[in-house]
Order: structure tokens, then C-alpha cells, then sequence
């Protein structure tokens, strides 16, 4: 009875009760037809759109990334010569350039799209491997026949886009491939925090500015602030 009382609850959102309505089609009696799947759905099924979303994620960031990488060597390029005093912890040192400067964070920011590429081909689909990752449902539908049951798990893998699938799982992915997805963006978010704090001081010290348009507005109080 636990069971069922577990099923009852959530089901106003699936159309108002837990049986269905009088199809007139069902032959199974109506306490056969207890088991509802309540929202939000198992896990087991969530983890493909994660897996789905973290691959599609990185898709859209490493292009925009190789933008910027290639945006700020044309930078360093162009200000290769360009000297400019250096500084040893914000302190004046010795003397450098705009363009070395600006490899520092150009160094920074492939290291970042290294890092993101590999985590992207690194990940691999949970494919079809039933609730708890031991694929007897499967197995039991088949009939026993192992064969099918790996071919159904590399066509539901082919099928989401991916090469590979994780040879074990349980009712999840292991979520060391969530920790490692999340650091190495954790790293480039601490490279764009970097390369943003050294154009905030030097904007300080008037050796660079960001673009200010010829007609742009500033603040309120200060129309021709930059801040």
C-alpha cells in the first residue's frame, strides 16, 4: 500500500486521477493500471537532456571562445611594439609591451578552450541501460538475448548525437563528469575575471580604455564618464 499511496500523489497534473478515463478499450482491471510515473521524471531519464545540454553548452561557447582568441591576437599583434610600463603586483616594474601583455591573457584563454574541448569529446551518453544502469528491464523485454540489448544501447546513443556511451552507470552518470564540466568553466570564468580586473586598473591609470563611441552617453551624472 505504500507503493500505491506513493503513486497517487502528484497526478493532478496528469490529467486529474490516477486511472484513466473510461476508454472502454483496457483489458486490464483497474489495479493493474495503478502505476503512474509522477512528475518531475525519474532520473534515469533526466540525465540524457543533462548530458544532452552540457555537450550542446560547449558547442555554443568554444566557437565564441576561438572568436576571442582570435579577436585579441589580432590585438597583440597589432600592439606588439608598443611599450607600456609593466607591473610586479600592481607595483611599477619594468618595461613591456601592450601586445605581450595581451599574450598573457591570450595564453590564459587557450589553455580555457584546451580544457573545454577536451571536456566536450570527453563526455559520453548514459545510453540505454534502464533504471538502475543494470539493463535487466532490457534484457527481460529481449527476451535474454544480450546481443540486442547492446545494439538498442548504441542506436539510443547514435540516435542523441553521441560517439560513445559509459560502460556502467547506475540510475545516473557518475557526477564526476558534472564536477569536471563545471570546473573547467569555473577556470575560464577566472581567466575572463582576470583579463577584466587588469583593463579595469589600467583603464585607472589611462593606458587603456574601452571603445567609447563618438555619440555614446555616459552616466547620468557624468555624461562623459566611463565608468
Amino acid at each position: 500500500m505504500q507503493v500505491f499511496k506513493a503513486g497517487i500523489e502528484g497526478t493532478e497534473e496528469w490529467g486529474g486521477g490516477l486511472f484513466p478515463r473510461d476508454w472502454g478499450c483496457s483489458p486490464f482491471p483497474r489495479a493493474v493500471l495503478i502505476f503512474l510515473c509522477p512528475p518531475p521524471a525519474p532520473t534515469c531519464l533526466s540525465v540524457f537532456q543533462d548530458l544532452i545540454v552540457l555537450r550542446d553548452g560547449f558547442d555554443i561557447l568554444l566557437p565564441k571562445l576561438a572568436c576571442v582568441v582570435s579577436r585579441l591576437a589580432d590585438f597583440a599583434e597589432k600592439h606588439a611594439d608598443l611599450p607600456t610600463l609593466g607591473f610586479t603586483h600592481y607595483q611599477p616594474a619594468q618595461l613591456t609591451t601592450v601586445g605581450k601583455r595581451a599574450c598573457l591573457w591570450l595564453q590564459d584563454l587557450t589553455l580555457d578552450m584546451r580544457n573545454l574541448q577536451r571536456s566536450r569529446d570527453d563526455l559520453r551518453f548514459r545510453g540505454a541501460k534502464g533504471t538502475t544502469g543494470t539493463q535487466a528491464s532490457f534484457l527481460q523485454l529481449f527476451e535474454g538475448d544480450h546481443g540486442k540489448v547492446e545494439e538498442l544501447d548504441r542506436l539510443v546513443t547514435e540516435m542523441a548525437g553521441f560517439k560513445k556511451a559509459y560502460l556502467v552507470t547506475g540510475q545516473t552518470y557518475s557526477r564526476k563528469v558534472d564536477i569536471d564540466s563545471l570546473a573547467v568553466l569555473a577556470s575560464l570564468g577566472a581567466t575572463v575575471h582576470k583579463i577584466c580586473t587588469d583593463i579595469r586598473l589600467l583603464a585607472n591609470l589611462k593606458e587603456i580604455e574601452e571603445p567609447f563611441e563618438k555619440e555614446q552617453i555616459g552616466e547620468a551624472l557624468q555624461p562623459g564618464g566611463m565608468s
